[in-house]
C-alpha cells in the first residue's frame, strides 16, 4: 500500500465517519451509506492489490468496481466530497484507459 494509496483510505474512512454519518441530509442518505461503504472495501482492496484474477479491467477488479461505484454514483459523491478534492482526483483515475473492460 502505497503512502497517498494509505491516506486516501484514511480520509475516505474519516470524512464518513464524521462528515457523512454525522452531517449528511440528503435524501439518499441511506444509498450513499452503502456506496462509501462499499467503495472503502474496494479502495482496501486496490490498495492491498487483493483480486481474484490478475485483469484490472475484469469486472471482478476492485479499479472496476470503484470505477462502477463512481460512475453510477458520481454526481451525489462530488456533491459529498465538494472540499476533499484529493479524494475525488483519486476515483477519476480509475476511468482513465478503460475502453476494453472484459471478463476473467
Amino acid at each position: 500500500m502505497t503512502d497517498k494509496d494509505r491516506g486516501i483510505l484514511y480520509r475516505l474512512i474519516e470524512f464518513y465517519q464524521n462528515d457523512f454519518k454525522c452531517l449528511c441530509e440528503d435524501e439518499d442518505y441511506s444509498i450513499l451509506q452503502i456506496v462509501f461503504a462499499e467503495l472503502i472495501i474496494e479502495i482496501i482492496r486496490y490498495a492491498n492489490d487483493f483480486r481474484y484474477c490478475t485483469n484490472r479491467k475484469c469486472p471482478c477488479s476492485p479499479e472496476s468496481q470503484i470505477r462502477r461505484l463512481h460512475k453510477q454514483h458520481r454526481e451525489k459523491l462530488h456533491a459529498q466530497l465538494k472540499y476533499h478534492e484529493d479524494i475525488i482526483e483519486f476515483l477519476e483515475q480509475f476511468h482513465e484507459d478503460n475502453s476494453s473492460e472484459s471478463g476473467h
